[in-house]
């Protein structure tokens, strides 16, 4: 129920038509899927670089299927959102936590801003950071684990999200399964470890899509990478992963998380080379995490495109799961000395109070970022709502030859939406009346 509340509030429903959604909103104006994979044939190496085509192939059935409605455009990272969530259930249950942790899930992303506000977005980097944990979360499931129902979902549908949704996803992939191997490897062979079916699938999967692709090049660009960062890289790149500290609330919140069960384990006279071992997993995971950023952002520099923090979202999920997975280990550590301490009546209060510290350390984290995100739907929701459709008005300007901005599409395209029913077929013509393949990326301007 706590995943859902977070889910509803970050789904972002009455959230203004943005660009990089208009281009997939327009795809649902073209007559048929086929003319559809045209387009996304035709666009993925200019205009729509660097994607696999597999959301703006979902957007389409979907607002064919459903209209001109946010809610439609924007469900595949609603839903892809939920399985980041779900995911890290399976993770945190495959350790064998307690699961007092799991309620920590949903309130330690909601901190994460550049995480769940791809829940109510149409772009392509919410099923990534779902893949990344989906995979995670598999390879360290013992054998026992795997062979459970859960287990093979979680295995086969992160590795067919990610190799149908994004290029950055075998990356991850490859770096989650070397954690896992060298961490969790439980006695398995390679060849058990690995899951060799699941391997051939998933890479099978990943190089068809991408040769039809992104794999075919790229547009023309005359871009500074580093135009759209206000800082040294590492720098921006631990800000994001670290995002739950820049409010003070939130701050003093992730202090007190932190400080509870270290104090816990100091009562319990837990030796610090156990703290320190219970912490090695978790903190390697942030390390890694932090160098897949480093990565990520060295193959945009060599793709010539500018580095955008929102393609660390991957990094930065996976900083949040080991942020939660670093305290549940100190919890765990401690756990069994504190339940032998005491009178039964006096472990039961202790465990309240504890309880009660994290949970509210817990609100005060997430208190900052909710508070964000609810003013911003209170601000979208006062947003001028159209009332008289100007369908005719767009298909006269486009059959008299005029050439409009990416704004003026984006604004018919809102009527569109505010009015409902069936995309207006007029947005078609933005991938037929245009021809795409003089595009070149510019800083400050996109231009063909």
């Amino acid at each position: 129920m706590l995943s859902l509340a977070v889910l509803a509030l970050f789904a972002s429903w009455n959230k203004p038509l943005l660009y990089d959604e208009y281009v997939y909103f327009a795809a649902a104006g073209l007559p048929s899927t086929g003319d559809a994979l045209r387009a996304v044939w035709e666009t993925t190496t200019n205009l729509n670089q660097g994607v696999t085509g597999a959301f703006m192939m979902a957007d389409y059935w979907l607002l064919q299927g459903f209209g001109a409605h946010p809610g439609a455009l924007r469900f595949p990272g609603l839903l892809t959102g939920a399985l980041s969530l779900l995911y890290a259930a399976v993770f945190f249950v495959g350790r064998r936590l307690s699961p007092w942790v799991l309620p920590a899930v949903p309130l330690v992303f909601a901190t994460q801003e550049l995480v769940l506000r791809y829940v109510g977005e149409a772009r392509t980097y919410m099923p990534l950071a779902a893949a990344t944990i989906g995979v995670l979360a598999y390879y360290t499931l013992d054998t026992a684990q795997r062979k459970t129902w859960w287990g093979r979902i979680t295995g086969w549908s992160a590795v067919i999200l990610g190799a149908l949704f994004h290029p950055y996803f075998i990356v991850y992939w490859a770096a989650m399964a070397v954690f896992a191997l060298l961490l969790f490897r439980h006695g398995r062979t390679l060849r058990e470890f690995v899951n060799v079916p699941l391997l051939i699938v998933g890479l099978i999967g990943y190089v068809t899509i991408g040769a039809s692709t992104w794999m075919r090049g790229t547009a023309n660009a005359e871009v500074d990478p580093f135009n759209f960062l206000p800082g040294p890289l590492p720098v921006e790149i631990a800000a994001q992963n670290l995002y739950f500290l820049t409010s003070p609330i939130a701050a003093v919140g992730v202090i007190v998380v932190f400080a509870t069960p270290l104090v816990a384990a100091a009562r319990a006279r837990i030796p610090g080379r156990v703290i320190a071992r219970a912490s090695l997993a978790p903190i390697l995971l942030i390390g890694l995490a932090f160098a897949l950023a480093l990565v990520i952002s060295a193959s945009t520099i060599v793709n010539d495109f500018w580095i955008f923090p929102r393609q660390w979202i991957a990094s930065t999920a996976l900083t949040a799961l080991a942020a939660i997975w670093l305290v549940a280990e100190w919890w765990n550590a401690s756990a069994s000395k504190r339940e032998s301490a005491g009178t039964p009546r006096s472990r039961n209060r202790e465990r309240g109070v504890w309880i009660v510290i994290s949970a509210a350390a817990l609100a005060a984290m997430s208190a900052p970022s909710t508070l964000i995100q609810a003013e911003n739907l209170r601000t979208w929701d006062q947003r001028p709502i159209a009332q008289e459709s100007n369908q005719d008005e767009l298909r006269e300007r486009l059959d008299s030859g005029q050439v409009l901005t990416d704004p003026e599409w984006i604004s018919y395209a809102q009527v569109n939406i505010d009015l409902g029913g069936r995309v207006w077929p007029e947005f078609g013509r933005y991938y037929t009346d245009i021809d795409w393949t003089g595009f070149v990326l510019r800083d400050g301007s996109q231009t063909q």
